[in-house]
């Protein structure tokens, strides 16, 4: 598998860094909490292996709908969008990454190296990059640019919105 290796380490940081705001990422969760070995299986499914902070975000939350979910790209283009949830490792076709990777990745609506973590309120996406140069990295994805692009692998309908998962999440900021 490509990706990023894991270790204790990188989840002690993560967790260190997070522990104090876990109260405040997220507001409710959709599915249940999954062990690491299911995490694995999703990850073989997959064919990637997943960056250790978004893996550590799983394991922790299993995605669900964030206290703070406004964005701002690091561009500032999407100032005004707002997250809507973070998607699960389950078989919930509404919040399922397994689903979600099928129809757009799966499908060729977006590369095949960057899974969908997220929706905003109007159907847009946030991609995590899964390999390549920008591996760890988190895009917006505007489906109402899709149909002006050729390529789905065309950066005019990917805005990158942090460098990192951990720095994405550190980002979100509570909408008015």
């Amino acid at each position: 598998m490509k990706g990023h290796n894991r270790s204790g380490a990188d989840r002690r940081s993560f967790l260190d860094h997070t522990y104090n705001r876990k109260m405040t990422i997220i507001k409710k969760q959709f599915v249940p909490l999954v062990s690491n070995e299911v995490i694995d299986s999703f990850e073989k499914e997959l064919g990637y292996q997943l960056p250790t902070t978004y893996r550590n975000f799983l394991s922790e939350y299993n995605g669900g709908e964030p206290f703070n979910c406004g964005v701002i790209s690091s561009d500032g283009f999407y100032a005004d969008v707002s997250i809507r949830y973070f998607f699960s490792v389950s078989q919930d076709p509404t919040f399922g990454l397994a689903h979600k990777y099928a129809i757009y990745s799966g499908a060729g609506r977006t590369p095949r190296e960057m899974l969908p973590v997220g929706g905003d309120v109007g159907g847009n996406l946030v991609l995590l990059a899964l390999a390549g140069p920008q591996l760890g990295s988190v895009f917006f994805w505007d489906h109402d640019i899709e149909g002006l692009v050729d390529d789905p692998n065309s950066p005019r309908h990917l805005r990158i919105l942090a460098d990192t998962f951990d720095g994405f999440i550190a980002g979100l900021s509570p909408t008015t």
